[in-house]
């Protein structure tokens, strides 16, 4: 369990530090694009037979971010 749990705290840090880093001004708008994409599966991440392994305040991070582009 413990294992599952440092998962989910660096998967929650990994989104946190791709969302401050992404950079919506620069001109590659298929990268934009595919950041967004991914950000939005991450949303839903599941493990087989669990519920959403990321916290509330990560989806909402997610989520704020997405709307406001």
């Amino acid at each position: 369990m413990l294992a599952l749990q440092s998962l989910i705290y660096q998967t929650e840090k990994l989104i946190q530090s791709t969302l401050s880093g992404l950079d919506l001004s620069a001109k590659d708008i298929d990268s934009q694009a595919g950041c967004m994409a991914k950000l939005r599966m991450l949303q839903d991440f599941r493990l087989p037979n669990q519920k959403n392994i990321l916290s509330s305040r990560a989806k909402f991070e997610i989520w704020a971010y997405t709307i406001s582009k």
